[in-house]
């Protein structure tokens, strides 16, 4: 009888083992499509340094407005808005993007003083990628894909001041 438990048992536990499915292990997150973006990471950097000593005191360290950005002054004039997702930036086009940068804001009932005579065409691309990467993606994607939308070319936007 010995013998016949030193065989089966072995033999069961082999079955057992073979016919007991193993866990099912969930399937991975399909990741999200990462979004290319316009620019490098050097001008990111470049950007945030610029953005730190031009624009800062007015839009916020990270980019956040000034607070009550969308009621007008008594001038009729608006506040810096913010530059982050939160605001509206990712609603203009590149071009207007450097327009403003470059002639002020007057043309968008802003106080934005015109930086076309501090700053040069790349250091004003730089500050655009700054405050860009700020943007999630599917804002990014969003201002992408809105009418009339062009970004620069990376090659063109990498160029230094």
């Amino acid at each position: 009888m010995h013998r016949f438990r030193r065989a089966i048992v072995p033999a069961i536990l082999c079955v057992a083992t073979v016919a007991v499915p193993a866990p099912r292990v969930a399937a991975a997150p399909e990741a999200s499509p990462v979004v290319a973006r316009w620019y490098a990471a050097d001008q990111v950097r470049r950007g945030a340094l610029i953005y730190a000593a031009s624009c800062a005191r007015c839009h916020g360290g990270r980019a956040e407005g000034a607070p009550g950005w969308r009621e007008p002054l008594p001038t009729g004039y608006l506040r810096p808005p913010p530059l982050d997702a939160s605001g509206h930036a990712w609603e203009h086009r590149f071009e207007e993007l450097v327009d403003i940068v470059s002639e002020g804001g007057a043309a968008t009932s802003g106080i934005m003083p015109p930086f076309r005579e501090t700053l040069a065409e790349g250091d004003q691309h730089a500050v655009i990628a700054w405050f860009q990467s700020l943007w999630p993606d599917a804002v990014y994607q969003a201002w992408l894909q809105a009418p009339g939308c062009s970004a620069p070319a990376p090659a063109e936007s990498a160029a230094a001041p």
